[in-house]
């Protein structure tokens, strides 16, 4: 019967993805007994003590290289955290990319950190397409058409491509940001990486090279694409969850032409705006006065994004390695064209979060939601009560939760 409920899920998150067109937070929440469940609207204190083995760690204290920047550790002073010197007694540890946790000093029962080993498939861009590929992905999540060439197979195609076959995007497989990212015509590409595998990868990362949308849909007549945050809340049990983030508009207005010109072509997460930030109210509105399908973001879009991301994690779930006390923050990135179909961009782990320019709007009552999420789900699980309803997720929305 399990099975069949899970099937059941799993094809109607395939045939809706093809279906588009390619505070008081200084009270202690003295909650009741073990395993029995936290009430609605209960205010879940952060900065709480919990009795027991968990009463040594400081409940208020969060371990953050980087804390006292962005969008983040404007939530953590609203919520009431503090600096802690050493992430072995702060019960939330915020590491940055690449440093490691010490998961024999890590206590999973008191703590929570934002770590998820085995999401390089997932968040490397050349993982990614190799992966999606080889699990025959593509019908149900469109991405562009993506060539790693650091495989042979990939560069040989790549090389037999009509020169004069449109533009390309090329970016490194490992990038998490867009500094190195540019548009080319595939005759240059080509001239560039010979195949040898000299030119195509290097000890850090690999090229990876990518059809460029050549008409994308226009915002204000501005290209863009959607930045949308996948939170994988828990492990041990799996909770998933998602929230819709926003559309980010280039800084120039699009034409054919021009190419080297980046704030024509590439969309820059650290020079948004709220300008060029727009939600999906905003940018439901501005279509439907555009004569669009009405109401397409809420009623399409938004759904098959959705159980886009729903694919996804079920297809890449059997290679991330779950860690009790462990969660990771992702960002996935989706573009429109003009005929709205739907394309799968890239997922990045570590997302930019210091953005000023969509703070006070978005990021920080997002971040500050996370952060009561996590908040509850270390009491609950301290509890032995279920992760199936949280309490404090409002804006965020369920994509997978597991029942044990």
């Amino acid at each position: 019967m399990l099975l069949r409920a899970f099937a059941k899920h799993v094809v109607l998150a395939l045939v809706t993805c093809i279906a588009l067109p390619l505070v008081g937070l200084e009270i202690l929440f003295a909650g009741p007994e073990l395993g029995t469940d936290i009430p609605q609207g209960a205010s879940i204190n952060v900065a709480g003590a919990i009795s027991g083995p968990c009463g040594a760690y400081g409940h208020h204290d969060v371990f953050s290289p980087e804390f006292g920047r962005g969008a983040l550790d404007e939530a953590l002073q609203i919520l009431g955290y503090r600096r802690a010197p050493s992430p072995r007694k702060a019960a939330l540890v915020l590491m940055t990319s690449g440093q490691q946790v010490e998961w024999g000093a890590f206590n999973a029962q008191c703590q929570r950190v934002n770590v998820l080993p085995g999401h390089m498939p997932l968040t490397d861009k050349a993982q990614l397409a190799l992966t999606m590929r080889h699990q025959q992905l593509g019908t149900t999540v469109a991405i562009p058409q993506t060539f790693v060439l650091s495989t042979p197979t990939d560069c040989q195609k790549m090389q037999r491509i009509p020169s004069s076959r449109g533009l390309w995007v090329v970016k490194q497989s490992s990038q998490k940001d867009d500094h190195e990212m540019y548009v080319d015509t595939l005759g240059n590409i080509q001239a560039r990486y010979d195949c040898d595998g000299e030119a195509a990868s290097n000890e850090d990362s690999v090229i990876v090279v990518q059809t460029y949308i050549m008409q994308p849909l226009l915002l204000d007549g501005r290209k863009s694409e959607i930045r949308v945050y996948l939170m994988i809340a828990n492990t041990e049990p799996w909770v998933v969850l998602y929230h819709t983030g926003y559309w980010r508009l280039n800084r120039k207005t699009y034409k054919v032409g021009d190419f080297s010109n980046r704030d024509i072509h590439i969309s820059k997460t650290a020079e948004s705006t709220e300008q060029t930030s727009w939600n999906n109210t905003r940018v439901n509105a501005y279509l439907n006065n555009e004569g669009r399908p009405k109401d397409w973001v809420h009623n399409t879009l938004e759904p098959s994004i959705e159980q886009c991301l729903t694919v996804l994690f079920h297809a890449f779930r059997p290679r991330l390695q779950a860690k009790a006390g462990s969660f990771v923050l992702l960002g996935a990135d989706f573009m429109v064209d003009e005929e709205l179909r739907m394309f799968l961009i890239d997922v990045q782990f570590a997302p930019g979060l210091g953005n000023a320019g969509v703070r006070q709007s978005l990021m920080v009552p997002m971040l500050k939601e996370m952060l009561e999420i996590q908040s509850e789900i270390r009491e609950r699980l301290h509890r032995g009560q279920s992760l199936t309803t949280l309490h404090t997720r409002k804006q965020w929305k369920t994509l997978f939760t597991e029942v044990l």
